[in-house]
Protein backbone atom coordinates (compact mmCIF):
# COMPACT_ATOMS: atom_id res chain seq x y z
CA UNK A 1 0.00 0.00 0.00
CA UNK A 2 2.42 2.30 0.64
CA UNK A 3 4.65 1.94 -2.57
CA UNK A 4 1.20 2.05 -3.98
CA UNK A 5 0.65 5.59 -2.22
CA UNK A 6 4.54 6.81 -3.54
CA UNK A 7 3.78 5.84 -6.64
CA UNK A 8 0.53 7.55 -6.99
CA UNK A 9 2.62 11.27 -5.35
CA UNK A 10 5.48 10.30 -7.94
CA UNK A 11 2.84 10.80 -11.54
CA UNK A 12 1.11 13.54 -9.31
CA UNK A 13 4.35 15.14 -9.09
CA UNK A 14 5.79 14.62 -12.70
CA UNK A 15 2.24 15.84 -14.04
CA UNK A 16 2.56 18.47 -12.20
CA UNK A 17 5.71 19.61 -13.65
CA UNK A 18 4.06 19.12 -17.16
CA UNK A 19 1.74 22.15 -16.92
CA UNK A 20 4.98 24.83 -17.40
CA UNK A 21 5.29 23.37 -20.87
CA UNK A 22 7.40 25.70 -23.22
CA UNK A 23 4.16 26.66 -25.77
CA UNK A 24 6.75 28.79 -28.56
CA UNK A 25 10.10 28.09 -29.76
CA UNK A 26 11.91 30.58 -32.16
CA UNK A 27 11.58 27.68 -34.35
CA UNK A 28 8.10 27.45 -33.84
CA UNK A 29 7.65 31.20 -34.68
CA UNK A 30 9.73 30.68 -38.36
CA UNK A 31 7.83 27.93 -39.12
CA UNK A 32 4.86 29.88 -38.47
CA UNK A 33 5.70 33.17 -40.10
CA UNK A 34 7.00 31.15 -43.32
CA UNK A 35 3.70 28.88 -43.43
CA UNK A 36 1.82 32.49 -43.05
CA UNK A 37 3.23 33.94 -45.59
CA UNK A 38 3.01 31.51 -47.97
CA UNK A 39 -0.82 30.28 -47.86
CA UNK A 40 -1.35 33.97 -47.43
CA UNK A 41 0.20 34.13 -51.32
CA UNK A 42 -2.26 30.91 -52.16
CA UNK A 43 -5.04 32.64 -51.15
CA UNK A 44 -4.52 35.99 -52.66
CA UNK A 45 -3.58 33.62 -55.45
CA UNK A 46 -7.16 31.81 -55.39
CA UNK A 47 -8.97 35.10 -55.05
CA UNK A 48 -7.72 36.60 -58.07
CA UNK A 49 -8.20 33.99 -60.09
CA UNK A 50 -12.27 33.78 -59.26
CA UNK A 51 -12.16 37.57 -59.61
CA UNK A 52 -10.56 37.02 -63.00
CA UNK A 53 -13.03 34.01 -63.53
CA UNK A 54 -10.44 32.65 -65.23
CA UNK A 55 -11.87 29.10 -66.67
CA UNK A 56 -11.78 26.22 -68.89
CA UNK A 57 -8.85 24.74 -67.59
CA UNK A 58 -9.12 21.96 -65.16
CA UNK A 59 -5.45 23.32 -63.10
CA UNK A 60 -6.38 26.54 -63.12
CA UNK A 61 -9.74 25.29 -61.29
CA UNK A 62 -7.77 23.47 -59.25
CA UNK A 63 -5.19 26.60 -58.13
CA UNK A 64 -8.66 28.34 -57.21
CA UNK A 65 -10.11 26.14 -54.96
CA UNK A 66 -6.99 24.97 -53.25
CA UNK A 67 -5.56 28.80 -53.10
CA UNK A 68 -9.41 29.76 -52.01
CA UNK A 69 -10.19 27.34 -49.21
CA UNK A 70 -7.03 25.75 -48.07
CA UNK A 71 -5.01 28.67 -48.45
CA UNK A 72 -7.40 30.33 -47.19
CA UNK A 73 -7.97 28.02 -43.86
CA UNK A 74 -3.96 27.27 -43.68
CA UNK A 75 -3.37 31.47 -43.27
CA UNK A 76 -6.19 31.67 -40.74
CA UNK A 77 -4.62 28.87 -38.64
CA UNK A 78 -1.08 29.86 -39.27
CA UNK A 79 -1.46 33.88 -38.77
CA UNK A 80 -3.55 33.34 -35.62
CA UNK A 81 -0.90 31.12 -33.85
CA UNK A 82 1.58 33.19 -35.36
CA UNK A 83 0.07 36.06 -33.12
CA UNK A 84 -0.46 33.91 -30.64
CA UNK A 85 3.36 33.17 -30.50
CA UNK A 86 4.68 36.56 -31.12
CA UNK A 87 2.34 37.30 -27.56
CA UNK A 88 4.09 34.52 -25.77
CA UNK A 89 7.71 35.19 -26.74
CA UNK A 90 7.03 39.11 -25.30
CA UNK A 91 5.74 37.88 -22.34
CA UNK A 92 9.06 35.52 -21.82
CA UNK A 93 10.93 38.49 -22.33
CA UNK A 94 8.98 40.75 -20.06
CA UNK A 95 9.36 38.26 -17.36
CA UNK A 96 13.46 37.96 -17.91
CA UNK A 97 13.70 34.34 -19.68
CA UNK A 98 15.93 33.77 -22.65
CA UNK A 99 13.77 33.00 -25.59
CA UNK A 100 14.30 29.49 -26.34
CA UNK A 101 15.80 28.35 -29.97
CA UNK A 102 14.39 24.48 -29.35
CA UNK A 103 12.06 23.72 -26.74
CA UNK A 104 13.72 20.26 -27.07
CA UNK A 105 17.15 21.61 -25.74
CA UNK A 106 15.52 22.27 -22.18
CA UNK A 107 12.90 18.98 -21.87
CA UNK A 108 10.04 21.19 -22.76
CA UNK A 109 10.00 22.48 -19.55
CA UNK A 110 9.90 26.54 -18.76
CA UNK A 111 11.48 26.04 -15.40
CA UNK A 112 14.88 25.06 -17.53
CA UNK A 113 15.04 28.29 -19.46
CA UNK A 114 17.14 30.44 -17.77
CA UNK A 115 16.65 33.72 -16.91
CA UNK A 116 18.48 37.08 -17.93
CA UNK A 117 20.57 38.62 -15.02
CA UNK A 118 19.48 41.19 -13.33
CA UNK A 119 15.65 40.64 -14.51
CA UNK A 120 13.65 38.69 -12.36
CA UNK A 121 10.31 40.47 -11.03
CA UNK A 122 9.22 42.70 -14.31
CA UNK A 123 6.89 45.91 -13.97
CA UNK A 124 3.65 43.92 -16.13
CA UNK A 125 1.11 46.56 -16.94
CA UNK A 126 -2.53 45.11 -17.39
CA UNK A 127 -3.54 47.25 -19.83
CA UNK A 128 -4.66 43.85 -22.13
CA UNK A 129 -6.56 42.87 -19.43
CA UNK A 130 -8.10 46.10 -19.07
CA UNK A 131 -8.85 45.86 -23.14
CA UNK A 132 -11.01 42.37 -23.00
CA UNK A 133 -12.71 43.61 -19.60
CA UNK A 134 -13.82 46.92 -22.05
CA UNK A 135 -14.42 44.85 -25.04
CA UNK A 136 -16.70 42.52 -23.58
CA UNK A 137 -18.59 44.43 -21.41
CA UNK A 138 -19.36 46.98 -24.52
CA UNK A 139 -20.22 43.98 -26.83
CA UNK A 140 -22.38 42.72 -23.44
CA UNK A 141 -24.25 46.47 -23.65
CA UNK A 142 -24.53 46.99 -27.30
CA UNK A 143 -25.92 43.35 -27.59
CA UNK A 144 -28.89 44.02 -24.94
CA UNK A 145 -29.65 47.17 -26.42
CA UNK A 146 -30.27 45.60 -29.60
CA UNK A 147 -32.32 42.73 -28.23
CA UNK A 148 -34.47 45.62 -26.84
CA UNK A 149 -34.70 47.15 -30.18
CA UNK A 150 -35.92 43.60 -31.42
CA UNK A 151 -38.61 43.14 -29.16
CA UNK A 152 -40.32 46.41 -29.16
CA UNK A 153 -39.93 46.14 -33.04
CA UNK A 154 -41.26 42.82 -33.77
CA UNK A 155 -43.31 41.29 -30.63
CA UNK A 156 -46.39 42.50 -32.98
CA UNK A 157 -45.65 40.40 -35.20
CA UNK A 158 -43.82 37.54 -34.53
CA UNK A 159 -45.54 37.50 -30.69
CA UNK A 160 -44.49 33.75 -28.67
CA UNK A 161 -42.07 33.28 -31.63
CA UNK A 162 -40.52 37.20 -30.88
CA UNK A 163 -40.22 36.41 -27.13
CA UNK A 164 -38.50 32.65 -27.55
CA UNK A 165 -35.92 33.89 -30.13
CA UNK A 166 -35.25 36.98 -27.22
CA UNK A 167 -34.75 34.68 -24.55
CA UNK A 168 -32.62 32.15 -26.86
CA UNK A 169 -30.26 35.60 -27.49
CA UNK A 170 -30.38 36.99 -23.85
CA UNK A 171 -28.98 33.36 -22.23
CA UNK A 172 -26.20 33.18 -25.78
CA UNK A 173 -25.29 37.24 -24.89
CA UNK A 174 -24.78 36.61 -21.37
CA UNK A 175 -21.20 35.09 -21.87
CA UNK A 176 -20.13 38.16 -22.89
CA UNK A 177 -21.51 40.01 -19.23
CA UNK A 178 -19.81 36.42 -17.30
CA UNK A 179 -16.41 36.61 -19.43
CA UNK A 180 -16.03 40.48 -19.09
CA UNK A 181 -16.70 39.91 -15.04
CA UNK A 182 -14.12 36.84 -15.47
CA UNK A 183 -11.39 39.18 -16.98
CA UNK A 184 -11.84 41.54 -14.57
CA UNK A 185 -11.33 39.09 -11.54
CA UNK A 186 -8.27 38.25 -13.64
CA UNK A 187 -6.42 41.13 -12.90
CA UNK A 188 -5.90 40.25 -9.59
CA UNK A 189 -2.26 39.13 -9.44
CA UNK A 190 -2.62 37.41 -5.79
CA UNK A 191 -5.06 34.90 -7.27
CA UNK A 192 -3.63 34.61 -10.80
CA UNK A 193 -0.67 34.33 -12.74
CA UNK A 194 0.53 34.57 -16.38
CA UNK A 195 1.36 31.34 -18.37
CA UNK A 196 4.85 32.20 -18.38
CA UNK A 197 5.08 32.77 -14.19
CA UNK A 198 6.16 29.84 -12.40
CA UNK A 199 4.25 29.68 -9.37
CA UNK A 200 1.53 27.00 -8.77
CA UNK A 201 -0.40 28.63 -6.04
CA UNK A 202 -2.17 31.19 -8.47
CA UNK A 203 -4.79 29.73 -10.84
CA UNK A 204 -3.35 30.68 -14.78
CA UNK A 205 -5.53 33.40 -15.96
CA UNK A 206 -6.60 33.57 -19.70
CA UNK A 207 -4.01 34.92 -22.30
CA UNK A 208 -5.11 38.34 -23.81
CA UNK A 209 -4.71 37.09 -27.18
CA UNK A 210 -7.03 33.95 -26.68
CA UNK A 211 -9.80 36.50 -25.62
CA UNK A 212 -9.46 38.42 -28.14
CA UNK A 213 -9.59 36.12 -30.83
CA UNK A 214 -12.31 33.76 -29.22
CA UNK A 215 -14.38 37.43 -29.04
CA UNK A 216 -13.94 38.13 -32.59
CA UNK A 217 -14.92 34.62 -33.41
CA UNK A 218 -18.07 34.87 -31.19
CA UNK A 219 -18.89 38.45 -32.25
CA UNK A 220 -18.92 37.00 -35.88
CA UNK A 221 -21.14 34.24 -34.74
CA UNK A 222 -23.59 36.59 -32.33
CA UNK A 223 -24.14 38.64 -35.39
CA UNK A 224 -24.91 36.02 -37.93
CA UNK A 225 -27.45 34.85 -35.47
CA UNK A 226 -29.08 38.15 -34.53
CA UNK A 227 -29.01 38.71 -38.75
CA UNK A 228 -30.64 35.69 -39.29
CA UNK A 229 -33.08 36.34 -36.48
CA UNK A 230 -34.18 39.46 -38.55
CA UNK A 231 -34.50 37.98 -42.12
CA UNK A 232 -36.67 35.57 -39.91
CA UNK A 233 -38.98 38.20 -38.96
CA UNK A 234 -39.07 40.04 -42.49
CA UNK A 235 -40.08 36.52 -43.63
CA UNK A 236 -42.91 36.26 -41.37
CA UNK A 237 -43.93 40.02 -42.20
CA UNK A 238 -43.88 39.51 -46.15
CA UNK A 239 -45.87 35.89 -45.31
CA UNK A 240 -48.42 37.92 -43.39
CA UNK A 241 -48.70 40.70 -45.68
CA UNK A 242 -49.50 38.15 -48.70
CA UNK A 243 -51.78 36.58 -46.23
CA UNK A 244 -53.51 39.72 -46.01
CA UNK A 245 -53.75 40.91 -49.93
CA UNK A 246 -54.89 37.22 -50.42
CA UNK A 247 -58.08 37.76 -48.47
CA UNK A 248 -58.14 41.07 -49.93
CA UNK A 249 -58.97 39.30 -53.20
CA UNK A 250 -60.88 37.05 -51.63
CA UNK A 251 -63.20 39.71 -50.28
CA UNK A 252 -63.18 41.61 -53.48
CA UNK A 253 -64.14 38.35 -55.20
CA UNK A 254 -66.95 36.87 -53.06
CA UNK A 255 -68.75 40.87 -53.38
CA UNK A 256 -68.29 40.51 -57.16
CA UNK A 257 -69.51 37.67 -57.31
CA UNK A 258 -72.81 38.37 -55.03
CA UNK A 259 -73.13 41.33 -56.95
CA UNK A 260 -73.17 39.50 -60.60
CA UNK A 261 -75.37 37.12 -59.76
CA UNK A 262 -78.89 36.40 -61.12
CA UNK A 263 -81.91 37.86 -59.02
CA UNK A 264 -79.77 40.20 -56.42
CA UNK A 265 -81.35 43.10 -54.67
CA UNK A 266 -79.57 46.66 -55.76
CA UNK A 267 -82.08 48.27 -53.62
CA UNK A 268 -81.06 46.81 -50.21
CA UNK A 269 -79.47 49.00 -47.65
CA UNK A 270 -76.16 47.01 -47.76
CA UNK A 271 -76.02 47.04 -51.65
CA UNK A 272 -76.63 50.96 -51.19
CA UNK A 273 -74.32 51.25 -48.82
CA UNK A 274 -71.13 49.39 -50.74
CA UNK A 275 -72.39 51.71 -53.92
CA UNK A 276 -71.13 54.67 -51.69
CA UNK A 277 -68.62 52.83 -49.97
CA UNK A 278 -68.61 51.94 -46.73
CA UNK A 279 -66.06 49.65 -44.20
CA UNK A 280 -67.44 46.31 -43.96
CA UNK A 281 -65.56 45.85 -40.74
CA UNK A 282 -67.33 47.88 -39.19
CA UNK A 283 -70.83 45.52 -39.87
CA UNK A 284 -72.08 43.26 -37.53
CA UNK A 285 -74.70 40.21 -38.41
CA UNK A 286 -75.86 40.79 -42.05
CA UNK A 287 -79.52 41.80 -41.88
CA UNK A 288 -80.04 41.63 -45.26
CA UNK A 289 -80.21 39.38 -48.59
CA UNK A 290 -77.15 40.87 -50.35
CA UNK A 291 -75.18 41.02 -47.24
CA UNK A 292 -76.14 37.21 -46.36
CA UNK A 293 -74.76 36.29 -50.15
CA UNK A 294 -71.44 37.82 -49.85
CA UNK A 295 -71.09 36.49 -45.90
CA UNK A 296 -72.08 32.93 -47.38
CA UNK A 297 -69.45 33.50 -50.45
CA UNK A 298 -66.62 34.51 -47.22
CA UNK A 299 -67.90 31.37 -44.57
CA UNK A 300 -68.53 33.77 -41.99
CA UNK A 301 -71.81 34.45 -40.15
CA UNK A 302 -71.01 38.09 -38.46
CA UNK A 303 -68.86 40.41 -40.54
CA UNK A 304 -67.00 41.12 -37.04
CA UNK A 305 -64.92 37.54 -37.59
CA UNK A 306 -63.07 39.36 -40.31
CA UNK A 307 -61.40 40.82 -37.44
CA UNK A 308 -59.32 37.31 -37.02
CA UNK A 309 -58.62 36.77 -40.75
CA UNK A 310 -55.77 40.16 -40.77
CA UNK A 311 -52.58 41.09 -39.33
CA UNK A 312 -52.70 44.62 -38.76
CA UNK A 313 -50.33 47.48 -37.27
CA UNK A 314 -52.88 48.99 -34.92
CA UNK A 315 -56.31 47.74 -33.73
CA UNK A 316 -58.59 46.02 -35.85
CA UNK A 317 -58.90 45.93 -39.64
CA UNK A 318 -60.59 48.72 -41.41
CA UNK A 319 -61.73 46.76 -44.72
CA UNK A 320 -63.20 49.80 -47.09
CA UNK A 321 -65.40 48.13 -50.20
CA UNK A 322 -67.21 50.14 -53.25
CA UNK A 323 -68.78 48.65 -56.02
CA UNK A 324 -69.78 50.75 -59.52
CA UNK A 325 -70.44 48.94 -62.64
CA UNK A 326 -67.00 48.84 -63.38
CA UNK A 327 -66.45 45.74 -60.88
CA UNK A 328 -65.70 45.78 -56.76
CA UNK A 329 -62.56 47.68 -55.37
CA UNK A 330 -61.53 46.44 -51.96
CA UNK A 331 -58.91 48.40 -49.41
CA UNK A 332 -57.40 47.60 -46.31
CA UNK A 333 -56.23 50.76 -44.21
CA UNK A 334 -54.46 49.82 -41.40
CA UNK A 335 -51.83 47.19 -42.74
CA UNK A 336 -48.75 45.57 -41.50
CA UNK A 337 -45.82 47.91 -41.44
CA UNK A 338 -42.54 48.22 -40.09
CA UNK A 339 -42.30 51.55 -38.48
CA UNK A 340 -45.05 54.10 -37.78
CA UNK A 341 -44.07 56.31 -40.70
CA UNK A 342 -45.90 56.86 -43.94
CA UNK A 343 -48.73 53.81 -43.48
CA UNK A 344 -49.65 52.64 -47.52
CA UNK A 345 -52.88 51.07 -47.49
CA UNK A 346 -53.30 47.42 -49.28
CA UNK A 347 -55.54 47.71 -52.40
CA UNK A 348 -57.26 45.33 -54.35
CA UNK A 349 -59.67 45.62 -57.61
CA UNK A 350 -62.15 42.84 -59.11
CA UNK A 351 -62.89 44.20 -62.64
CA UNK A 352 -66.50 43.23 -63.65
CA UNK A 353 -66.58 40.74 -66.48
CA UNK A 354 -69.22 41.26 -69.08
Amino acid sequence: MIRILALMGLLLHKSSECRMKIKYDERTIKILLVTTIVSAFLFLTGVICMLAEVGGAVVIALITLLGFYVGGGLFLFAGLNLLSGFCYIRRLKAYGYEIPNKKEDYGDDLRNVPRVSGKSCPEIKNVGRKVLVFFYAAVFLLANVWNVRYIIRWYQFDGDLAVFLLCIMLLFDSFWGISAFMFYRQGNRQRYRDDVEIDDSRKERVPVENGIVSGMVLLCIMVLIKTLVIQFGEYAFRSRAEHDQLHLQTISSCVGTAMMADGVDRTSDSYMQMSEGCYISDWGRPDDAFSREVAEYLGISDYSELNEKFYTSDGSPRIYVKISDEGVYVRMDNPLRLDHGIQFSYEEEYLRRY
